[in-house]
């Protein structure tokens, strides 16, 4: 055989290798059963009467613990080419004015073929309702009977998008 034919042949089966990999919304991984825990595509949020942002943050973080995700399966994923993958997300609000917040995400776990990017939605909302300053703010003080954020989940390699998840977060007054 030439080596002109085992190189072809090499390309294609590297490339049909590299090709094999799975990318998923993923907001709780269980390493131990390779099984994803995902919340509804839109997550709708109650608020108590008189409840602000940061208490609703700080509720979604230190006792629901809720986080969302990306969950990267790949044959040909090691730890050596974990550095070529970050995450992102960002928050967009329906109220125009409101600025939107864009940050990588801040957890990263991996382990064999599996790379898990997540981060607590506490964290995002409280981090965009700070840039905002309306953290100490009610949703009754702004007159929102219902505030829609949209979440984007994003996953760069070698600074390329490779995927994104759109999420909707719809928060509700109850008063």
């Amino acid at each position: 055989m030439s080596i002109v034919r085992l190189k072809k042949i090499f390309i294609l089966l590297f490339f049909s290798l590299s090709c094999y990999s799975k990318i998923n919304l993923c907001d709780d991984f269980d390493f131990q059963s390779h099984q994803c825990i995902n919340h509804p595509m839109n997550l709708e949020l109650e608020l108590k009467k008189h409840q602000t942002f940061k208490e609703l943050s700080n509720q979604l973080y230190f006792q629901q613990k809720w986080t969302m995700g990306i969950l990267v399966q790949s044959m040909l994923l090691h730890v050596s080419n974990f550095d070529s993958l970050k995450c992102f997300y960002s928050v967009n609000s329906d109220d125009q004015t409101l600025k939107s917040v864009f940050l990588e995400l801040e957890g990263y776990r991996w382990m064999n073929q599996y790379f898990w990017c997540f981060d607590y939605l506490g964290s995002m909302l409280s981090n965009f309702y700070n840039l905002n300053q309306l953290e100490q703010k009610s949703p009754l003080e702004l007159n929102y009977d219902t505030q829609i954020l949209k979440i984007e989940l994003s996953l760069f390699k070698n600074d390329s998008l490779q995927k994104k998840f759109s999420r909707l977060i719809i928060i509700k007054n109850l008063y």
